[in-house]
């Protein structure tokens, strides 16, 4: 943290703010925004001197007057306090709050898909957490999209104004979070990845999940494992599972069987799915183990299961089963099932703990972090004589935030 002599922090002030000639907000309003930045991040405490109007100018390259438009209107909002004859001082402003803000969809759009209602609720109930820890507000907003030019500059312009740092999962809204993490304000799209390289990221390892659950069949001695899941339509980097299968097929030397394979339509229903999977079954297509991934279609690996022993394969002595997501219906499966959750509260939680890292340090390069599950353990591939398929196993239930450091032991 600089010291409070003016002299001594003009290369920090130089680097710390950052004029933008062009930019649809004024040049003082530029300033004021970032001042307020630094006072909320903590940069800038009660009591610090800043610059004087005409060396704030020199280190900022731009009109005493600018600066003195800059800092009336920190004065009118109480950030900071110009004494005559003494300087401009940051003001004793109540900080005691951060207000971080989360956009989502319309809440009507959830009334159809339950699922995606508790699975928001999950990564809020996260949210909410690391929020008490840090001591921060958080705040739902749902802007519509897409945006266009006038809606962009409105809705950053609103954001940077009444906020400190912006959540979405909302792949739509990347332009908006791009904008506002162009003049350094603290943004990050989490669960799902992103395209943008100046946003920061916390996302799901979909890709990661299931090269786990394939490693852990192939250390079982699996020797032909069929893969279960969605063809993605539109192919998006660490999102589709099939590859982190394939990676852990190749890393074993153990060949892919295309003819085991179980490929279904993006968002296929459950009834499309189980019947695929039978279809497979009669056929005699699967192969010594199934992983599964499907997460718009939960109990697949609980269906694959059922679908099996009707068929009069055994579980897991002829075919080994891990499933994904399935929830509260893999300890009611016989045998239960092991599954990969995806930890939407550990999620919720880490990405605003990451967004809180950027808030306190605005020029900080963006964060990105993946979350993998563990598996939860159940019998359905044998490599977990005593397990229950319960959530709790490994993560507290029901938010499922991890209950220890310590992975399931293989």
């Amino acid at each position: 943290m600089p010291d409070s002599t003016p002299t001594e922090t003009d290369g920090w002030f130089k680097d710390a703010i950052q004029i933008k000639r062009g930019h649809d907000l004024a040049i003082h309003q530029q300033i004021a925004e970032q001042i307020e930045r630094l006072i909320a991040a903590g940069r800038l405490t009660p009591g610090q001197q800043l610059p004087t109007h005409k060396e704030m100018a020199k280190l900022l390259s731009v009109h005493p007057m600018t600066v003195s438009r800059s800092y009336s209107e920190l004065q009118n909002q109480g950030a900071i306090s110009q004494q005559r004859g003494r300087g401009t001082f940051v003001g004793n402003v109540d900080r005691t709050h951060t207000d971080i803000v989360v956009l989502l969809p319309d809440w009507s759009e959830f009334a159809c898909a339950p699922t995606s209602a508790y699975a928001t609720q999950q990564i809020l109930a996260g949210m909410e957490e690391a929020c008490r820890e840090i001591n921060a507000h958080l705040r739902i907003l749902t802007i519509p999209t897409p945006l266009d030019d006038d809606g962009l500059a409105r809705w950053s312009r609103q954001l940077r104004k009444h906020h400190r740092g912006v959540l979405t999962v909302m792949t739509e809204h990347e332009p908006l979070l791009a904008s506002l993490a162009a003049d350094g304000f603290p943004v990050l799209m989490y669960h799902r990845p992103t395209n943008e390289p100046t946003i920061s990221n916390c996302q799901f390892g979909w890709y990661e999940s299931i090269k786990l659950a394939t490693e852990h069949l192939l250390s079982l001695g699996r020797k032909r494992i069929s893969y279960l899941g969605p063809v993605i339509a539109k192919p998006i980097i660490n999102h589709d599972g099939f590859d982190g299968f394939l990676a852990a097929l190749e890393a074993a030397n153990m060949p892919y069987y295309p003819r085991a394979a179980v490929r279904f339509p993006q968002m296929a229903p459950r009834d499309v799915v189980a019947e695929a999977v039978e279809q497979a079954i009669r056929e005699d297509r699967i192969g010594d183990a199934i992983v599964c991934h499907s997460a718009l279609t939960q109990e697949a690996g609980t269906s694959c299961v059922n679908l099996l022993k009707k068929h009069g394969r055994r579980v897991p002595e002829d075919v080994a089963v891990i499933g994904f997501e399935e929830d509260t219906t893999a300890a009611s499966t016989d045998p239960p099932l092991t599954w990969a959750p995806i930890p939407r509260f550990e999620i919720g939680k880490k990405a605003v703990l990451m967004l809180n890292e950027l808030m306190l340090d605005p020029g900080k390069a963006p964060l990105k972090h993946t979350v993998v599950p563990r598996l939860v353990p159940g019998r359905s591939c044998g490599g977990f004589p005593h397990g229950t398929g319960q959530l709790s196993q490994v993560y507290n239930v029901p938010t499922g935030s991890p209950a220890s450091p310590e992975p399931f032991a293989f």
